[in-house]
């Protein structure tokens, strides 16, 4: 939105469709991929969460098709040959406990 002068520059509010169809046309390629790199990550982790019945227990997603999502290719091959739960550790029935008692709040409220 700035505009060079003499000694420096000037604010020019009517010049920030210019700049935001520049950055547009510069980087669309990587405007379209942002969705995806925000959401992909924690998509994929609910998706093994599911897969080890974990909390949060998402039926859902143990039908729905992640082809196509980056990293997608790498954890399926995984979860196919991984064993139907995890090792139960005292840590992870602490975070399960806490978990449930928080969504029954929840629910409750």
């Amino acid at each position: 939105m700035y505009e060079p002068i003499a000694g420096g520059f000037t604010v020019n509010s009517n010049r920030d469709m210019l700049a935001i169809e520049d950055i547009i046309t510069r980087y669309q390629r990587d405007l379209e991929l942002l969705p995806s790199l925000a959401h992909n990550p924690a998509i994929l982790i609910l998706r093994v969460m599911v897969r080890f019945n974990i909390f949060p227990r998402v039926p859902e997603l143990r039908y729905f098709s992640f082809q196509g999502a980056k990293g997608w290719s790498k954890i399926k091959p995984v979860l196919d040959g991984a064993p139907p739960t995890l090792c139960r550790t005292p840590l992870l029935d602490a975070i399960i406990a806490a978990t449930k008692v928080s969504r029954e709040v929840t629910l409750g409220s």
